[in-house]
């Protein structure tokens, strides 16, 4: 038995050095994660309108969206070139 109270006890120790160790975990993660939200915290930004002074009380919402270019491919024609057939077979596929 006493070798069962031995372990018990160690067992008790480990627990309390494990306690100790980790007590402090929940407080520095709160941390850590303010410290994450605080980068994206925009609390002192200006928006900037992008209406017209002239227009003066807008009843509407504005968006401006900027895109890449857009642009259309080119389209290359170039003419389709059969060299297995002679002139006879390509005149007769004209009529077919």
């Amino acid at each position: 038995m006493p070798a069962l109270s031995n372990g018990i006890g160690e067992i008790h120790a480990g627990m309390g050095e494990l306690q100790e160790a980790t007590e402090e975990i929940p407080d520095q993660m709160q941390e850590e994660i303010d410290d994450m939200i605080s980068q994206y915290d925009k609390s002192d930004y200006d928006a900037v309108s992008f209406v017209a002074p002239e227009k003066g009380n807008v009843n509407s919402v504005q968006f401006v969206i900027q895109t890449a270019s857009l642009t259309l491919p080119e389209e290359e024609d170039e003419p389709v070139e059969d060299e297995d057939n002679s002139f006879w077979d390509r005149l007769l596929q004209l009529f077919q």
